[in-house]
């Protein structure tokens, strides 16, 4: 009965055995697979870090340590001044001479305030002859409106052979009502010059001068100053290739969602800008030189003129008005005469033109 127990006993024994190993056994392979799934979670974690030294690596560069545009930057980036502290108080310095708003010669409206009786002994001074002794001005925008100009065509019978002879209107008037050309004009100077979106310039042109006009107006008054630029643009074409020395740069904008170049070629007078899908030196991009001289790619203040495309507003109606500007400021001139009265800006565009000396 003894012997019945400890055999009993030892086959327990090895059926607790065989579970253990079992077990063991088990334990090994979920073991594996935790080692695989861990060397998997190691290997993606190594490459998210390698992606994420990636991105840091893209957000610290900018238009100085990349060949990214500066309108890239964004907001983030902070800009050191390198202006050195003087030591006196910000505004007017003691001894500078103020501006301020000076009295006009000739005012279109005189108002005069006469008092109707003497201050002391209260007798009228009706009819009685005054001084001036002072005058104020205020200097104030008239109520804007639109003003209408009705064209009427009239028939005429002749006398001698009863025939009737018909007028004609003229150029340009061909609508029944039509907006005119300094609508046109302040329109297409909001929009392309002030970079005021379609939308609001629509909304401008309705509050301000009661003109309804959809986005689409807008659009074909644009292409019409683009087609009467044309000739302008590539007279300034020609006169900065065949400069002595011009300064050439681009930067990049979106056209249809893809991205563009705009170049911009500028002599001391004249700028002149135009886009490509290429960034460098494209052919037949105007204003490249077209003779041997100094050309000078470096940085200026003209390249933030390229970010505003060509005042076309002056040109809307017609008018030949001068695209040429100086590359130093915002005026779309050139130099002003020495009376700034006694010439129209066509003339001082053709001034400008004929200082440019071609090479000879």
């Amino acid at each position: 009965m003894g012997d019945m127990n400890a055999e009993e006993r030892i086959a327990e024994l090895e059926a607790k055995v065989a579970e253990l190993l079992a077990e063991k056994a088990a334990w090994q392979g979920e073991a594996k697979e935790l080692r695989e799934q861990l060397a998997h979670t190691l290997a993606q974690i190594g490459q998210l870090l390698a992606r994420v030294h990636e991105l840091e690596g893209r957000l610290a560069k900018d238009s100085h340590s990349s060949s990214k545009p500066p309108s890239s930057d964004g907001l983030a980036r902070k800009t050191r001044s390198q202006r050195e502290a003087s030591g006196k108080k910000s505004g007017g310095q003691p001894g500078h001479e103020g501006h301020h708003l000076k009295l006009v010669e000739t005012p279109d409206e005189v108002t005069r305030h006469r008092p109707s009786h003497c201050q002391q002994c209260q007798q009228s001074l009706e009819g009685v002859e005054g001084e001036i002794v002072e005058r104020r001005q205020v200097q104030d925008l008239p109520p804007v409106r639109l003003v209408v100009a009705e064209h009427q065509v009239e028939e005429v019978r002749c006398p001698h052979c009863q025939q009737m002879s018909r007028g004609s209107f003229p150029e340009g008037v061909s609508a029944p009502a039509q907006y005119g050309t300094g609508v046109k004009a302040l329109a297409v100077y909001l929009h392309q010059y002030q970079l005021v979106s379609m939308e609001r310039t629509a909304e401008v042109l309705q509050d301000v001068c009661g003109c309804r006009i959809s986005e689409g107006t807008l659009v074909s008054w644009e292409q019409e100053a683009a087609s009467r630029l044309e000739p302008t643009v590539e007279q300034i074409a020609e006169r900065v290739a065949c400069s002595r020395l011009q300064h050439a740069d681009e930067t990049g904008m979106r056209l249809g969602g893809k991205l563009h170049w705009i170049h911009v070629n500028s002599t001391r007078f004249l700028t002149h800008l135009a886009w490509h899908k290429k960034r460098g030196r494209p052919p037949g991009v105007g204003g490249r030189p077209e003779r041997p001289g100094a050309f000078d790619a470096r940085r200026r203040p003209a390249v933030a003129g390229a970010r505003r495309l060509l005042c076309a507003a002056r040109r809307a109606g017609c008018v030949g008005g001068s695209v040429f500007r100086d590359p130093h400021s915002r005026l779309c001139d050139a130099t002003p005469p020495a009376n700034p009265g006694s010439a129209s800006s066509q003339e001082r565009a053709a001034q400008a033109i004929s200082s440019e000396e071609p090479v000879g």
